[in-house]
């Protein structure tokens, strides 16, 4: 995927081009209903008064919504679309401990 942003416009737009080079109509429309979904769940997140264009390639075909989410935040996050993520703790750190058993006293 290509992603293109055009920062200080008056109001938000997105434009999502899937080529024939894509696939055929089914997988073409496939791959924008991924697409619209992504942008979706990212929306609120988003910096007011950008243009967006993403372009589909022909791996948005086979790729899974994971690895198009994992495509998408990575590229949002570079063209400065969304804030970067927070680190994640290292193994082990910042889990919960397990809750006491029932009948109150934990050993």
């Amino acid at each position: 995927m290509t992603l293109g942003v055009l920062p200080g416009r008056p109001a938000s737009k997105v434009g999502l081009i899937t080529s024939k080079r894509v696939g055929g109509a089914v997988e073409r429309n496939r791959v924008r209903r991924r697409l619209r979904e992504l942008m979706r769940l990212t929306r609120p997140a988003w910096k007011s008064g950008i243009w967006i264009v993403a372009i589909a390639r022909r791996a948005a075909v086979t790729a899974s919504f994971d690895q198009l989410q994992a495509e998408w935040l990575r590229l949002a996050i570079r063209a400065g679309l969304l804030p970067a993520a927070a680190p994640k703790p290292p193994a082990g750190e910042g889990k919960a401990e397990p809750p006491p058993p029932p009948g109150g006293t934990a050993p």
